[in-house]
């Protein structure tokens, strides 16, 4: 009788008032709901199925709540990191890019890599001194390779280009740094 009144008090609780959901150790968090196969981190499945509820605005079975924008954030956080269902989930800090460092892999080949916190995707566009977009990439992560090709599939001559590198943070938040050169010799 107590567990179902503990139940039916956690489920009329606020998503605001998350401190209090602490004391109804017998609600589960909805990371906890949403690990169906019970290995304490969520798996791609288990994260598309809470985009899904999230997209919908539908209640998480086990859960009895829905999953707010921050939340989504800190499930797909929960992903990226491989964190414990069980952990809370620390807050997502802001996005913050400290350095850019471009290496080459090969004479076609460049690897551009952000050092800083909270880096979702990374993201080069490389223009000729025209203006012209030649090479636009895009990948998950703080790091990407990229080849010297334009988008036709033609490498670029030597030369001069115009380069600017972005990412996007955790939280969907955008930093870009200044346009700068890059000199190809092979």
């Amino acid at each position: 009788m107590v567990i179902c009144l503990m139940l039916l008090v956690a489920s009329q609780m606020s998503l605001a008032n998350s401190a209090s959901m602490d004391l109804f150790q017998s609600v589960k968090t909805i990371a906890l709901s949403l690990d169906s196969n019970g290995n304490d981190v969520l798996d791609e499945s288990e994260v598309l199925t809470a985009i899904e509820y999230w997209s919908k605005n539908q209640s998480v079975p086990g859960a009895n709540e829905s999953i707010s924008d921050v939340k989504v954030l800190e499930l797909v956080k929960k992903w990226i990191l491989s964190t414990s269902v069980s952990q809370p989930t620390q807050t997502i800090e802001p996005l913050s890019v400290n350095e850019v460092r471009v290496v080459a892999l090969s004479p076609l080949l460049r690897e551009i890599w952000l050092s800083g916190q909270s880096i979702a995707t990374t993201e080069i566009q490389i223009y000729d001194l025209q203006g012209h977009l030649l090479i636009h990439r895009q990948q998950p992560g703080r790091a990407l390779n990229f080849h010297l090709l334009s988008e036709s599939g033609h490498p670029l001559a030597n030369g001069t280009y115009l380069m600017i590198v972005s990412a996007t943070g955790l939280s969907g938040e955008r930093w870009q740094g200044k346009m700068q050169k890059l000199l190809v010799f092979r």
